[in-house]
């Protein structure tokens, strides 16, 4: 016994060093904070916008609100606002507890659930390595507090179905609560959870209804009533009559994208062998689990850790195929359909992280083979997942420590023109080519230049201020600052206009006063319009 106890301190213990890698290379990373683009923009000026009682969402530049959805991350931010705190700070705290309990949770979870030190290790050193994981753990966005939920809302659940007890079902609602308040996605949980709560209490349907319903309330309240009053009426569903195409790009796109996660596929020459090992390979995992289910339910099994697995394997199952279900619908149905990226499908790949070794370690469990060939396997799965990951991982901890990333990063702390910006007027207009930056940096909302955003809208052949869009009149009417950055304004013009880019440049121009030109920048004026 005394024996046993200790080698499940060590085994805890490596779990928890783990952790600490893994935080200790997110923390090299975020030593400029954490990368800051458009919508991390928008979830931080929402947090200050709602902690001084102008409402949850940001102001466009021509004034109007616009509420932002949903609105658990805003408020985590603004948590830390009221107490003073620099919110890309509070945001490397945030997402580093989040990694590191996270990747914690993963692997000693699966073990205590399993009895599979091997699982467990092997699921965790998956996410540790995966450089699409961290890359989406060192941002200003919802993903690590809504994946650190999840987690403990799927774990909760298999805790639950051994010991259904009243206050594990309450806090495993609680997460899913805040994971759907974390993303709308997150209502998959809730659907995971009374999925759950019914099987486990399927002899009595009464206990079942009352258990099942109590974790709805709790866990879909709140979200469900942020979606319907705040989401839907300004992101409506919509039909598209092109609904099959959008199904098969959506498919093309996941299965790309899962395709570049497992090691051994990238050394597959043709595109439908990849495809077909990825179909292969979860076939194999979901035999293996199924397995090990009709072995677990024989009488005499003396594995009663295995149902614990089996069950952890199911609920996890569960929710990736749920996640991967919501998202199609959302990418089908939605008035604004979502970039299938690495960022969106991270929840995916963690699931599958959890399931895909799952079904292989399950069934060598059931059959009671030796331990040294669990070992053999995870081996195999970390040298692999090492060649193949470990160097784009590090080149990426790499690049983020020298420079940062996005508006966070060395090119914006170090701009002179957005440091010109700042100095500028309060109440006078702003128009700019990059107008997320001046925002981050300044709080005030500039105009976005249509003529390189929607070109077939404007009079190229005139200069700015000519034309008839919003952002030339209220810089001709108004007297607003035309704020240019560079090289970035001549990258956009290169992209629309190639060879003729000189030319359409100096069109552009043509006869504004010159206010400042700076090492990365220029800020011009009408030419009728005084100068601050």
């Amino acid at each position: 016994m005394r024996s046993r106890s200790f080698s499940n301190v060590v085994i805890t213990l490596s779990f928890l060093l783990l952790s600490l890698v893994g935080v200790g290379g997110l923390l090299y990373a975020l030593r400029w904070g954490p990368w800051v683009y458009s919508d991390s923009v928008a979830y931080i000026l929402s947090a200050y916008n709602w902690i001084t009682g102008r409402g949850l969402g940001i102001f466009n530049p021509s004034g109007e609100f616009d509420p932002m959805m949903p609105p658990g991350y805003p408020w985590l931010i603004g948590a830390f606002l009221v107490l003073n705190l620099d919110p890309l700070h509070a945001i490397t705290v945030v997402n580093s507890l989040c990694f590191a309990l996270g990747l914690f949770l993963l692997g000693w979870g699966t073990w205590r659930l399993s009895g599979s030190w091997f699982w467990g290790w092997t699921t965790a050193m998956l996410v540790l390595l995966a450089p699409w994981v961290i890359s989406n753990f060192d941002g200003a966005m919802s993903e690590p507090p809504y994946m650190l939920l999840t987690l403990l809302n799927l774990f909760l659940l298999a805790h639950y179905t051994h010991s259904p007890r009243l206050e594990v079902g309450i806090a495993a609602a609680l997460c899913a609560a805040g994971a759907g308040l974390m993303r709308t996605i997150g209502l998959v949980n809730l659907v995971v959870g009374v999925l759950v709560i019914l099987v486990v209490h399927r002899r009595s349907q009464r206990e079942a209804a009352i258990r099942a319903s109590g974790y709805a309330i709790m866990a879909g309240m709140l979200p469900l009533v942020w979606l319907f009053r705040e989401t839907l009426p300004n992101r409506p569903f919509v039909w598209d009559s092109s609904l099959l195409t959008q199904a098969n790009t959506f498919r093309q796109s996941v299965t790309r994208l899962s395709l570049q996660w497992v090691p051994i596929f990238k050394m597959l020459p043709a595109s439908w062998l990849k495809s077909l090992a990825l179909v292969t390979m979860g076939l194999l995992a979901g035999w293996g689990a199924g397995w090990a289910w009709k072995q677990a339910r024989r009488e005499g099994n003396p594995q009663p850790e295995l149902a614990g697995g089996l069950t952890w394997w199911a609920i996890v199952t569960l929710y990736a195929l749920g996640y991967l279900l919501f998202l199609g619908l959302s990418y089908l149905f939605s008035s604004l359909t979502p970039d299938i990226d690495t960022r969106l499908l991270m929840p995916f790949f963690i699931a599958l992280a959890v399931v895909i070794p799952g079904g292989f370690f399950l069934a060598m469990r059931a059959r009671s083979v030796a331990p040294h060939w669990e070992g053999l396997l995870a081996a195999l799965i970390f040298l692999s997942t090492l060649i193949y990951y470990l160097p784009t991982t590090v080149s990426y901890l790499s690049q983020r420590h020298t420079t940062g990333s996005g508006y966070s990063g060395l090119r914006w702390r170090d701009s002179e023109t957005l440091r010109a910006a700042q100095d500028l007027p309060a109440n006078l207009p702003l128009v700019s080519n990059q107008p997320i930056a001046v925002l981050f940096y300044t709080q005030r909302f500039p105009y976005e230049i249509t003529r390189l955003v929607q070109p077939d809208r404007a009079v190229l052949e005139q200069p700015f201020g000519n034309g008839m869009s919003e952002d030339e009149l209220v810089f001709r009417t108004r007297c607003a600052a035309l704020i240019l950055f560079e090289p970035e304004f001549s990258q956009q013009m290169r992209a629309l206009y190639g060879d003729q880019t000189a030319r359409y440049q100096a069109i552009f121009t043509a006869g504004l006063r010159l206010y400042r030109r700076l090492d990365d920048g220029v800020i011009y004026f009408y030419p009728t319009c005084p100068t601050p």
